[in-house]
């Protein structure tokens, strides 16, 4: 990445997190992780529906992605999915086929620009579930064995129905 990139990604990466409306606590940590160089492969944000998970990991995957996604360029939702080192999956999107086809190629070659890649598996109570044990399975090797610099926010309303390896 150019001095140029890294300079900019700096100055803009905080940016989404201090547009997220409450989470301090959380914030903090992921800030102080992020300045400490030591980020957790997987993070877990979970609560009730409607209280912003979504929301706070999708701006904690760009600011650790540091892909140069300014916050005052656009939305959020357009920034995750314009960012090339975030994968963004919802329950939509995380079918067998897409994990396959788009996520498994992400993990085997990213971070392509930043230093590290960061996969958001939001609502992930709905398929990460024994209900649901392909999709959820074909995801544990990478989510117990991560390469280096790739790490997971994953959310859900329901952690208990998440597969009990998640949590």
């Amino acid at each position: 990445m150019s001095k140029q990139v890294q300079e900019t990604a700096k100055s803009h990466g905080d940016d989404w997190l201090s547009q997220v409306i409450g989470h301090d606590k959380d914030k903090g940590n992921i800030q102080n992780w992020r300045a400490r160089d030591t980020l957790p492969q997987a993070l877990l944000l979970a609560g009730p529906r409607g209280v912003g998970k979504a929301t706070l990991a999708k701006a904690a995957a760009l600011q650790l992605s540091e892909t140069n996604q300014r916050a005052d360029a656009g939305n959020l939702d357009t920034a995750v999915h314009d960012a090339p080192d975030v994968w963004h999956g919802t329950p939509a999107n995380t079918k067998m086929e897409s994990v396959r086809n788009e996520l498994f190629p992400f993990l085997r070659n990213a971070p392509f620009v930043g230093p590290r890649a960061v996969v958001v598996l939001e609502d992930a109570d709905a398929y990460l579930t024994s209900r649901q044990p392909a999709t959820g399975n074909a995801l544990l090797k990478s989510l117990e064995e991560p390469r280096q610099r790739i790490h997971f926010i994953i959310t859900a309303s329901r952690p208990d129905a998440l597969l009990p390896t998640i949590t």
